[in-house]
């Protein structure tokens, strides 16, 4: 009985607390959170997002595939990886978070 109850409260607060996943479509330019970490460089200094991308395939379970934008491409290699929602966000001509 007891058991059951927590099941439920611990059911009940995750719903309350989780956030749906942003959708997608194919076309939407995009930036990713910049995960990579350079040694000799310091963390709080890097850029958050990298990008933009745009996303050129839906996957299931809120993943996406994300290529470079003619124009905007860093490397000499074209990007194309897989991304999930939570991991990225809409791209603002104005949004100074990138680099």
């Amino acid at each position: 009985e007891r058991i059951v109850k927590f099941q439920e409260y611990s059911q009940n607060y995750f719903n309350g607390t989780h956030k749906s996943p942003r959708k997608y479509s194919i076309g939407d330019y995009v930036v990713i959170t910049n995960t990579v970490t350079t040694p000799g460089y310091n963390k709080k200094l890097l850029p958050k997002f990298k990008g933009p991308y745009i996303v050129s395939k839906l996957l299931d379970n809120d993943r996406y595939v994300v290529k470079d934008v003619d124009g905007f491409q860093l490397t000499q290699i074209p990007f194309e990886g897989i991304v999930e929602s939570s991991r990225m966000k809409p791209w603002s001509e104005n949004n100074p978070s990138t680099s």
